[in-house]
């Protein structure tokens, strides 16, 4: 009994999402260019996040990036967002969004990525 428990963490284990790997998927999601300075699109991405229902749970405007993540619910074990802004110039930011489920067998976590950018357009296109 032991060693299936053991086997099964194992397995739990190597299939989760963690802080540290949605850092370091950096570069690899989907972004987008807006007209509008650094501090804006951070501060547009904290509000979406927020209006999500995702608690900060690393980064800040000044670092360039949030990690946010969902609570556990009867439907999934929840998911973690990376939201990166890059400074093109004093005018144009780049914001790359990244959507990982916390548990890899997950298959009722949403993907975060097309809502987050829906929500950023509205508050940074359409103010």
């Amino acid at each position: 009994m032991k060693k299936i428990v053991i086997i099964f963490l194992c397995l739990y284990l190597a299939g989760c999402a963690t802080l540290q790997s949605v850092k370091e998927l950096k570069g690899h999601g989907v972004i987008k260019a807006y007209n509008v300075p650094i501090d804006m699109a951070g501060q547009a991405a904290i509000e979406v996040l927020h209006d999500l229902k995702f608690v900060i749970q690393e980064g800040s405007i000044q670092q360039g990036y949030l990690i946010g993540t969902t609570r556990l619910s009867g439907w999934s074990w929840g998911e973690l967002v990376g939201v990166y802004f890059n400074k093109l110039n004093d005018y144009k930011s780049n914001v790359e969004v990244i959507s990982k489920r916390k548990m890899a067998t997950n298959i009722m976590a949403k993907d975060w990525t097309e809502i987050i950018f829906e929500k950023l357009d509205l508050k940074l296109l359409h103010p």
